[in-house]
């Protein structure tokens, strides 16, 4: 009888062991495998990238340009159709090209018309001979006078000499334009994820700039701007207003704009601007709220 019951409570203590061994390890992997799975965001870099004034587009002085360009009978068009008010390197770029071509090509019209107009005035080229017909197509059916065709050469260097006034104050304006900061600025923030699951950070985040202690209300910019400022890492999507998707085992890099109407302290914001136009040293970091309002400190880094 007391072997039975020895057996009894040795079998009740070994079921107990494998039972409480059961619980452990379920807990165990149920705790392992939450982490595992879990998202591990880091903030990996911060950089403030200043803004530049641009060039504002001439658009009066265009204008002009459009006009005796037509009236020249030169080039028969515009320069381009249209152009933004201010224009960035690109439009730039452009815009200096097909002026300096335009100018080369005023100049060889200049010349032939110079020389257009001695022969006539000198008699070394018949009125009625084919290179004027060419020339003025509104004479094929008539016989012009020497009068009428200086008349007609005179009006056309006179146009294509304020066309070449016109487009040399534009390629000035130009050349002359010097890249200068604006004061404000886009913050750059690089996201690590080195979990197996994706992560999500708000929009709203908090700019601090060392040694000031209150924050600057920073958010992130859409897709678009995003992918326009960073095209060689590109965003899927994010938007100023819902959260932004960090995939797993990935680098993200978000573009956010300071949120002026949110400023408290509006000196932080002016001595910031400052420092920015001034090339002024200092450090700063960035703090990020995740979807489980978890928060993301960086470090402090330096910017140029």
């Amino acid at each position: 009888m007391t072997d039975e019951n020895n057996t009894s409570k040795k079998a009740k203590y070994d079921l107990g062991i494998g039972l409480g061994i059961f619980i452990i390890s379920t807990l165990i992997g149920y705790f392992f495998n939450s982490y595992m799975s879990k998202d591990d965001i880091n903030i990996e870099n911060v950089e403030i990238i200043p803004e530049y004034h641009r060039f504002n587009f001439n658009r009066k002085l265009f204008s002009e340009i459009e006009t005796l360009k037509e009236t020249s009978f030169m080039f028969g068009g515009r320069i381009m159709q249209e152009y933004p008010d201010e224009l960035n390197e690109n439009y730039k770029a452009i815009l200096l090209s097909q002026l300096k071509r335009d100018l080369s090509k005023a100049n060889a019209k200049l010349t032939q018309l110079n020389k257009l107009k001695q022969n006539i005035e000198t008699g070394d080229i018949l009125i009625e001979s084919q290179s004027l017909i060419n020339f003025y197509p509104t004479y094929q059916n008539q016989k012009p006078t020497k009068e009428k065709l200086l008349k007609q050469v005179d009006y056309k260097i006179a146009s294509i000499t304020r066309l070449q006034e016109k487009e040399k104050a534009l390629l000035n304006e130009i050349r002359q334009f010097r890249k200068s900061r604006n004061g404000k600025c886009k913050i750059s923030i690089t996201f690590l994820n080195s979990g197996n699951t994706d992560g999500l950070v708000k929009p709203e985040a908090k700019l601090i700039i060392k040694p000031y202690d209150e924050p600057i209300a920073i958010k992130v910019l859409d897709s678009e701007e995003n992918n326009q400022l960073s095209p060689y890492f590109p965003v899927s999507q994010s938007s100023p207003k819902v959260s932004t998707a960090i995939p797993k085992r990935s680098m993200v890099n978000l573009k956010f704009q300071i949120v002026e109407d949110e400023v408290g302290k509006k000196r932080i914001l002016e001595d910031l601007q400052q420092m920015l136009i001034k090339k002024q040293n200092f450090r700063c970091k960035v703090r990020i709220t995740d979807f489980r309002n978890d928060e993301y400190e960086s470090n402090f880094y330096l910017q140029l």
